[in-house]
């Protein structure tokens, strides 16, 4: 793997990611917050969709209610699949809000779901 090369591909995107980041953090979407967790999903399915990527979003049917699942495909040339899982909830509850939620402090984020 030519790890200059990621990270030469990369740098010129991390101010929008940086910035997509502060946004996504900065909503209440805590486990059992479903209107907060399918708003970070609206959020990913969006950027993944104006990236060409193809999405397939399945609402939670379950109990208790929990946010909408998001998988999204890109299809690649080579030979080898890769899996990248995440999750669009920051574990926290909604409100009350602490102070000071922004990633961009320093060269690590801070906020819901952070621990530096």
């Amino acid at each position: 793997m030519d790890v200059v090369g990621l990270r030469d591909l990369v740098e010129p995107r991390r101010d929008a990611f940086l910035a997509e980041l502060e946004a996504m953090v900065n909503v209440d979407s805590g486990s059992y917050t479903p209107d907060g967790v399918n708003r970070v999903v609206d959020r990913c399915e969006r950027l993944f969709l104006d990236a060409g990527w193809t999405v397939d979003r399945r609402a939670h049917d379950g109990a208790p209610r929990l946010g909408d699942l998001l998988i999204a495909r890109l299809d690649g040339s080579g030979d080898r699949r890769i899996l990248l899982v995440g999750h669009t909830d920051t574990v926290f509850d909604a409100a009350p809000r602490p102070s000071g939620r922004s990633p961009s402090t320093g060269r690590s984020p801070e906020g819901p779901g952070f621990r530096t």
